[in-house]
């Protein structure tokens, strides 16, 4: 993975074409994703930019990391190139609207608190 590109630059699609595998749009798949190795393939629902780009990461967690990993794994992986944590502190000091940490962040905000609570919570503005 390009460690330049992460937060909001980091490009999932991008990143799954330079590990050969593609990722398709399907009206009817798992709202987590699905990743198929042997078809090198990951298919999400359509969505928003932040919900593609946060299942889209999440799925290549576990084609990166291995079908063994655990969910918190591959949680941490995918908030490691999505969320900065300088970001994620400026914006908690900021307010503690977490809905808008995620649109700014440009993650669904199932990622964000799941990444928070691994994190032990994080500070709210004053």
């Amino acid at each position: 993975m390009n460690a330049q590109n992460i937060g909001p630059d980091f490009d999932p699609i991008v990143e799954a074409a330079l590990l050969g595998i593609r990722v398709r749009h399907r009206d009817d798949a798992d709202d987590l994703g699905e990743l198929d190795l042997r078809r090198r393939t990951i298919t999400t629902r359509p969505g928003t930019r932040a919900y593609v780009r946060t299942t889209v990461t999440y799925q290549l967690a576990y084609a990166v990391l291995g079908t063994g990993a655990t969910r918190e794994q591959a949680i941490e992986w995918a908030a490691s190139l999505l969320i900065p944590d300088d970001d994620l502190y400026a914006l908690a000091s900021a307010t503690d609207d977490r809905a808008l940490w995620a649109r700014a962040l440009q993650v669904r905000p199932c990622l964000l608190l799941a990444h928070a609570a691994m994190l032990g919570g994080l500070p709210v503005a004053a």
